[in-house]
């Protein structure tokens, strides 16, 4: 079984901690897992917000990212990949110079209010770029008569379709059985997840889960594609330097959790309690 997981901003995905240990015990299990690693192939994203406290986010400037932001982001998913032993794919795997040319002329050929109002491949721009627009400038919706907004929609507008692309082509070529992704209107994500949604029609064997962290932390909800009822997880740890990489160093209660969240995907064999009976 294959499993393929998006994390784009290190530290700050929610419930990132417990679900690498999940992934961890998964390929104890010899599961397929692999990490769709962001290595800053954008030139912006929401993890800009976080960084600089919506200060200049805040009043639509755009961002105070540096490289270090990058590398510091992309060094902690190689360490979500080593500790759980995903292998790594990078964004850039699947974008090619003709993609980026393409993409760039796209975005310069319209308007920013046109971009709001466009589709792209099916996919409306404005729902991929809203949430994280109003993050950054804390309204709903552009003033596109401010060059700041405007200059704002093009970046943005430009990051989601080369990630809506990058993501399609992971998808075409992995063929995954699971998309694990985080929950939420942050743009990388949900261009990931529209473009998975549009694939999953023809591919009959994809599924999705989303993860969402909530009660401070405490917990983390489980969204299965196409159920309604989300399944809750006991959030086990914050970071991942809190725990060793051996499984068998691991509480019994936290691997038979486990099981059940696996049992609830249907992910249930034989071999899902061959940890807990070591």
């Amino acid at each position: 079984m294959k499993i393929v997981i998006f994390s784009p901003h290190g530290v700050f995905s929610p419930a990132h901690a417990t679900t690498y240990m999940m992934l961890r015990y998964l390929s104890s299990l010899c599961y397929d897992v692999t990490q769709l690693h962001c290595n800053g192939a954008f030139s912006v994203c929401e993890r800009d917000v976080d960084l600089t406290n919506s200060g200049v986010a805040g009043s639509g400037e755009g961002t105070l990212r540096t490289i270090e932001h990058c590398l510091q982001c992309s060094s902690e998913q190689r360490n979500f990949s080593d500790f759980s032993g995903a292998q790594l794919r990078k964004v850039t795997d699947f974008l090619i110079g003709e993609d980026l040319q393409a993409t760039r002329q796209w975005v310069l050929e319209r308007s920013a209010e046109e971009l709001w109002n466009e589709e792209w491949y099916g996919l409306e721009v404005s729902n991929l770029i809203g949430g994280t627009f109003q993050r950054f400038c804390g309204e709903p919706t552009p003033r596109f008569k401010s060059q700041k907004h405007a200059g704002l929609v093009r970046q943005l507008t430009l990051a989601s379709i080369r990630m809506a692309l990058a993501g399609g082509k992971c998808i075409n070529q992995m063929r995954p059985d699971w998309l694990w992704i985080p929950s939420g209107e942050e743009m990388l994500t949900k261009a990931l997840y529209q473009t998975a949604k549009m694939r999953a029609s023809g591919m009959q064997k994809m599924q999705m889960v989303r993860f969402q962290a909530v009660l401070d932390g405490q917990m983390v909800l489980a969204q299965r594609e196409g159920d309604p009822h989300p399944y809750r997880v006991q959030n086990v740890i914050d970071t991942l330097l809190d725990v060793r990489s051996d499984i068998d160093t691991w509480p019994r209660e936290v691997l038979t959790e486990f099981d059940e969240f696996f049992r609830f995907l249907g992910m249930s064999n034989s071999q899902l309690s061959l940890p807990v009976a070591r």
